[in-house]
């Protein structure tokens, strides 16, 4: 059997937790110690880049992209795929951040999405919806059991001079359909 053929989420000693075969740290608090109630940390996938593959991002994106890197070296939590061979800055991407249920709770607040409801999504996740944050495309957030994810694809180039990101239905439908890649996954 395939140790990852199933997502047991334990917890062990010294703040980290076992995911099939994946170890990786408990949810932490901004300065960096682990969350003040073991009860309400929730045990994160060992690292966000192992989640999709730079050949799925690129499939959903339709443009070659880079192997997936973490925006900060130690920090397994988040990771990004750019369209290959672009200088930094704007680019074609997905962003998936792995997070918590505090965090996943707050975003589905009116006050977290400019004054308005978040558009809830139905058939990836036990609960899955878009938010709108200031100055940030509308991202998708899901649930699946105690795994939350953040997920931010860019399907086309930001047009030049405007101060906020346009989305579209095929960035939508690319957030949808990594975020479901990623559930398969974790539930195989």
């Amino acid at each position: 059997m395939n140790p990852r053929s199933t997502i047991t989420l334990s917890r062990l000693a010294g703040g980290c937790v076992l995911a099939g075969s994946l170890i990786g740290p408990v949810t932490h608090a901004a300065d960096g110690m682990p969350a003040a109630s073991t009860a309400t940390a929730t045990a994160s996938v060992a690292d966000a880049c192992s989640l999709l593959t730079a050949a799925e991002v690129s499939a959903v994106l339709k443009v070659p992209v880079e192997a997936g890197r973490r925006p900060v070296a130690d920090d397994a939590s988040t990771c990004n795929w750019r369209e290959s061979g672009k200088p930094e800055g704007p680019a074609r991407n997905v962003m998936l951040i792995v997070i918590d249920a505090k965090r996943f709770d707050i975003e589905k607040s009116p006050g977290a999405n400019r004054g308005a409801q978040p558009t809830i999504e139905s058939g990836v996740g036990d609960e899955a919806y878009f938010h709108k944050a200031l100055r940030f495309p509308p991202n998708l957030n899901v649930r699946a059991g105690n795994v939350y994810l953040h997920l931010m694809a860019r399907t086309q180039m930001p047009r030049p001079g405007e101060r906020e990101y346009v989305t579209t239905d095929a960035d939508r439908n690319a957030d949808l359909e990594l975020a479901r890649t990623i559930l398969e996954k974790l539930h195989r």
